[in-house]
């Protein structure tokens, strides 16, 4: 039996062993080599207070450091410390969980530092007693562990052997009960209020930049306009890890393309950036319609063809995994699979409403070859971010 008592500013562990046939590791409870208590506690003679013959053992295993008891991590077998508040009641099931499985040790794996539980926890960064206690309660028992070893064991099992998928139901309803039976919800990390802060900066900037390029767009040439553009796609699009601008590709014919930019996500999968200037004319009217305008059709032709030489040409492909190997981090690998095309060109605003219909029916129909979006569509989704990071700030 193990229990937990205070005296004269030290915590206690007393330990009443059960009788056994065996007194060798009594011998080393009291010795400096020392003993293990349910895989817990690492005790020895060294921190031995009082003992009744071989009945009853008491061990000094923390001490009480203003409003909290700083235990012993020698003890704990933690390689940090922990501070536990001085007004939370302690008991062995505080410290272990089933199957002897110690919960400081655990807590100490993951979080790689000292932990303040309790009292002013905020303070000091710890832990909420709170949330200490639904730690506890919480933590994994004798079945959920068996169930949740049946599970892993047959996710094998079952591409082999049919009626092995049985124990995924089992446990995926025991963990659902439980939950309900607890009222436990898992809670929804929230990110810092220092990120939101940030992130929100980065989106003001790029909103401020895209403007002032738009206000002054005749004064900007063009291969310095795609390059600030192309900062602001990327933030819009954080998939992309790498942006390679004006890489040759072998054409079908004599005459090498050269997209703008070649983007590559975060898998290595490989896209076409093309971008044009905001005074792009988008539509003409025919009859009583509004079609794609000489500019808008030669743009979505350029793009269909550089998606048409990555796809036919195995030549063009090479040249493309070769360009672009060495700027993709290690263990990403350039890959050239249906590759899609992101087309940004022209103003949308001053649109009237049957423009602004045709225009989103040519969107649809072009939607296998290229995503189709004008300035102010950048813009709006520019505006729209900012607004709602700033509401999480209210």
């Amino acid at each position: 039996m193990i229990e937990f008592l205070k005296e004269n500013g030290e915590l206690l562990l007393r330990y009443e062993p059960e009788p056994t046939g065996s007194n060798d590791y009594l011998k080393r409870l009291v010795s400096s080599e020392g003993y293990v208590l349910r895989r817990v506690f690492f005790v020895c003679g060294d921190l031995l207070r009082e003992t009744d013959g071989e009945s009853v053992f008491t061990f000094c295993v923390g001490r009480e450091e203003g409003a909290y008891t700083r235990l012993d991590p020698a003890v704990f077998m933690t390689d940090h410390t922990f501070y536990i508040a001085n007004d939370i009641p302690l008991t062995p099931k505080t410290f272990i969980a089933s199957r002897n499985i110690s919960i400081l040790r655990k807590i100490d794996q993951i979080l790689g530092r000292d932990c303040y539980i309790g009292g002013d926890w905020e303070a000091v960064g710890g832990l909420s007693r709170e949330a200490f206690q639904q730690l506890i309660d919480q933590f994994p028992g004798s079945a959920e562990l068996d169930k949740y070893a049946n599970m892993r064991v047959s996710m094998v099992l079952r591409e082999f052997f049919a009626g092995c998928d049985e124990y995924e139901r089992i446990y995926d309803r025991y963990i659902r009960r439980k939950r309900e039976n607890t009222g436990y919800l898992a809670p929804v990390p929230e990110p810092s209020e220092y990120n939101v802060r940030l992130r929100l900066e980065q989106y003001r900037a790029a909103y401020r930049s895209l403007a002032e390029l738009l206000e002054n767009y005749q004064a900007v040439s063009e291969k310095r306009w795609q390059t600030a553009v192309q900062d602001i796609l990327l933030l819009l699009y954080p998939q992309y890890i790498c942006s390679t601008r004006e890489v040759s590709i072998p054409g079908l014919g004599r005459r090498n393309k050269r997209p703008d930019f070649l983007l590559v996500d975060v898998n290595g999968f490989v896209d076409i950036l093309e971008i044009k200037k905001a005074d792009v004319l988008l539509l003409v009217k025919y009859r009583d319609n509004y079609v794609p305008s000489r500019e808008l059709s030669g743009a979505i032709q350029q793009v269909e063809k550089y998606l048409y030489c990555l796809n036919a040409s195995d030549r063009a492909r090479s040249a493309v995994c070769q360009k672009l190997g060495s700027a993709l981090p290690d263990g990403v690998s350039v890959r050239v699979a249906n590759p899609r095309g992101l087309l940004l060109l022209g103003r949308g605003d001053g649109l009237n409403e049957e423009q602004s219909q045709d225009l989103e029916l040519i969107r649809r129909q072009y939607k296998h070859v290229a995503d189709i979006m004008t300035y102010d569509d950048l813009l709006a989704r520019l505006r729209n971010i900012v607004s709602a990071l700033e509401k999480r700030l209210l």
